[in-house]
């Protein structure tokens, strides 16, 4: 007898486990774009999503982790604008991807 996900009738995005739940919830957290939560062949659960969506603190945390990732992303260029253009953080806003759901000052 085998125990595949075909065999048993259940399909990866309905079965659920802890594991899930957690990369499901980190993945949030990091910044993971909407589309790999709500398409129909996702890798995370979309109500966890709807979740988080919905509180403030995940929010704030989430666009933190966003920002810190184009931060990371840009560095270099960033850090030539500080260094030979004088600029400041608020002055490269092209630079940072801001969430309109939540005011964050820099």
């Amino acid at each position: 007898m085998c125990n595949s996900e075909m065999d048993l009738g259940l399909e990866a995005s309905k079965y659920k486990n802890p594991r899930f739940d957690i990369v499901s919830r980190i993945a949030y957290l990091l910044g993971v774009s909407e589309e790999y939560f709500l398409g129909e062949e996702s890798n995370f659960d979309e109500t966890i999503y709807t979740g988080l969506e919905e509180c403030k603190d995940a929010r704030i945390v989430r666009n933190l982790c966003i920002i810190r990732t184009a931060l990371l992303r840009n560095n270099g260029r960033i850090r030539n604008l500080f260094q030979y253009d004088m600029k400041n953080i608020d002055t490269i806003p092209e630079y940072l991807l801001m969430c309109d759901k939540e005011v964050i000052e820099v």
